[in-house]
């Protein structure tokens, strides 16, 4: 080659690498950039949809276009490899369950269904699994749509599976069971014969077994004073997407929310919880002062609480209370719509602290007066004074233990988990907390939810100041530095205390945008503030909707067919 040509190769050189390199370079960090930025600008606009709207339908299309512009459909169908759970195992199982329903073997459904269903099993209820706002692992979906389909085969509702997605891949040898390959051996070579078949009692009786060891869930509220009213919207959400628990524990004023939900059915419910939620004509809701009275005066007040200890008129409270329930005891309420009330109440007695708190339900005060233990369970010491229960004697309401008075139950048990988990085999809990002495100190639960704001380091340190004082607090107490009675009893009570659950549910938010709440918290609600708690409330359940609905897939099949069966036996 003549030098001539080695200099026009050099001049394109360095015109390709000095010039068009970084053209091309700039260009797509330009485009990178923009991209970027365009993503961006399109989750603030998702976001704020979702942090205003009031229609879940809308919310609901939001939080799918956000979650694929996050990367849902990748995550969806990838499997982990993380220890959080087992999908091997998820797919395995689920293999089965279509293969037993393909047989049709009833006996052999059954025996798998009370073998091998677990609430937790192979991790089946990670939070981590619920990373997005409106779907799971495909795996977690399939698992859960096929051990459903499954239940409905047994009972006799069903006679073929859903088809499922592709994820339904052929498990390897180390997840296999030994039991259950023996039992679909036994299904093969039973099937079509008597020894396959079941009678309608026979499946009712299994699914009951397989129900109680499988577990339920159940709804606590917690206390709150006038704050218990952002209970309503969770209550909304929980209802109009149908998951709304069957067993609803209330301590102080959520009490009141569980009272007024367990002592009306699904249509009373249908009717009531409409446009913007409990209305002032549907409920009464004037627990601190009567409407149509004039509003006392602070010395009246004062005047009171000097004489009997109590800030305000436990009468009130007694009133708005009845012309809400009405005279029904627990009892009744359950006959009457099959939902299981719980009301925290404490006793004044002094002595151990082992012994303040009572959970009353049709099962251990079956004939107890509601509105009285609702209003017991109100009863902070300083507000009001302590309340005598009632119970109904055939036609005639007369003391419960009388001469027994008890009070707030958010004092002594605002979350009573051990004894719903003794009393009714509870194993979930969503808890509601709006305690306004628990919310600035409660740590937000670690949400899965992928791109969510981590704390600041003011949050990060206000905890863990809050933590380490919790630990020293408990630590006087154990060596005796503080006695478990008398004026120190209460804050031992609370330190005590989980005021979380399984999913925990926030409804106020954060404690600054709650102050004008916090000011008011011995006030009744209008209802222009009626309305904006229960918007916001509900945006703040819609969220965990996803993940309760999954996690209660199963239960609530089991807990359908069974009453299915019941009508055939």
């Amino acid at each position: 080659m003549s030098s001539k040509q080695w200099r026009n190769i050099f001049i394109t050189f360095l015109i390709q690498f000095f010039i068009f390199k970084p053209l091309l370079w700039i260009s797509r960090v330009v485009v990178s950039y923009t991209t970027r930025n365009q993503q961006k600008r399109t989750e603030r606009r998702y976001l704020s949809i979702l942090d205003s709207t009031e229609d879940h339908q809308t919310w609901s299309s939001t939080a799918l276009s956000l979650d694929l512009l996050r990367g849902f459909k990748k995550w969806h169908c990838t499997i982990p490899t993380s220890s959080y759970c087992n999908p091997a195992a998820l797919i395995y199982e689920t293999n089965v369950a279509i293969e037993l329903a393909r047989i049709g073997n009833v006996r052999a459904i059954g025996e798998f269904l009370r073998t091998m269903l677990h609430r937790r099993v192979n991790g089946v209820a990670s939070p981590l699994l619920f990373r997005y706002y409106t779907g799971t692992k495909d795996f977690v979906e399939n698992y859960n749509i096929a051990i459903h389909d499954l239940i409905e085969v047994f009972s006799g509702r069903r006679e073929e599976m859903t088809p499922l997605g592709s994820s339904t891949s052929t498990a390897n040898s180390d997840t296999k069971s030994e039991f259950v390959e023996d039992l679909l051996l036994w299904a093969k070579n039973t099937a079509g014969t008597q020894e396959a078949q079941m009678t309608p009692r026979e499946k009712q009786e299994l699914l009951c077994d397989t129900a109680h060891s499988f577990g339920v869930t159940a709804l606590m509220l917690s206390g709150g004073a006038s704050l218990g009213m952002y209970h309503i919207g969770v209550v909304r959400a929980l209802f109009e997407a149908g998951l709304l628990p069957r067993i609803i524990s209330g301590s102080s004023a959520g009490s009141i929310i569980a009272a007024v939900i367990c002592t009306r059915t699904d249509a009373d419910l249908s009717t009531m919880l409409v446009g913007n939620g409990l209305s002032l004509g549907e409920i009464h809701l004037n627990a601190f002062e009567v409407n149509d009275s004039p509003e006392e005066s602070i010395g009246k007040k004062f005047d009171r609480l000097l004489a009997s200890g109590a800030f305000m008129d436990v009468e009130t409270l007694m009133l708005c209370l009845q012309r809400n329930c009405g005279d029904l005891t627990f009892l009744e309420a359950y006959r009457m719509t099959g939902r299981i009330l719980n009301v925290s109440v404490a006793n004044n007695r002094p002595g151990d602290h082992i012994d303040k708190h009572m959970l009353l339900n049709y099962i251990t005060a079956s004939n107890v007066v509601i509105w009285s233990a609702v209003a017991a369970s109100c009863a902070m010491p300083g507000l009001f004074t302590a309340v005598q229960l009632l119970e109904k004697n055939g036609s005639e309401i007369v003391p419960y233990l009388p001469g027994q008075l008890w009070f707030d139950g958010s004092v002594a048990r605002d979350l009573p988990r051990e004894e719903l988990s003794t009393t009714f085999n509870v194993n979930y809990f969503l808890v509601s907390q709006t305690n306004p002495h628990v919310i600035p100190f409660l740590r937000k639960p670690p949400s899965p939810i992928v791109h969510k704001k981590r704390s600041g380091i003011f949050k990060r340190c206000w905890f863990a100041v809050c933590s380490e004082a919790r630990h020293w607090l408990l630590k006087s107490y154990r060596v005796g530095l503080l006695p478990k009675s008398g004026g120190a009893e209460v804050p031992y009570l609370m330190a005590t205390q989980c005021y979380s659950g399984d999913i925990t549910i926030l409804p106020i938010g954060s404690v600054w945008s709650a102050i004008p709440d916090f000011i008011n918290l011995t006030s009744n609600p209008s209802e222009e503030h009626m309305a904006y708690v229960i918007s916001n409330a509900q945006r703040r359940t819609w969220p965990h909707i996803n993940q309760i609905r999954w996690i209660t897939c199963v239960e609530r099949a089991l807990l359908r067919e069974y009453e299915h069966l019941s009508f055939a036996v």
